[in-house]
């Protein structure tokens, strides 16, 4: 969970697209206005800022991955769901089980 307030951010917003903590440092440093490093990971939180006149888009692609491998006592199977925003990716779950022979 995050929560910010500050004249920079909206009102009682909740935001629905994905975010992660690397995404709080370019934020951090965009609200400062300054040059943002090429090794800073992450997006901003525009979607929660005030008085930006262009909104980014709310267009989220989502996507699960599976991988499995079968052991002489049953089978280990691994599932991930990944969802990608502009152009950061986030674990929003993952979730594995093995089921015996």
């Amino acid at each position: 969970m995050l929560i910010a307030a500050g004249p920079d951010f909206q009102v009682g917003f909740e935001d629905k697209l994905p975010t992660a903590n690397v995404d709080v440092a370019r934020e951090i440093i965009q609200i400062l206005d300054l040059p943002i490093p090429p090794e800073v990971a992450g997006r901003g939180l525009m979607e929660a800022r005030r008085n930006l006149p262009d909104k980014p888009s709310s267009e989220v692609r989502s996507q699960i991955l599976e991988a499995s491998r079968d052991f002489s006592d049953g089978r280990w199977k691994q599932i991930f769901h990944v969802s990608q925003y502009l152009t950061v990716e986030y674990m929003d779950e993952g979730n594995g089980s093995f089921t015996k022979k």
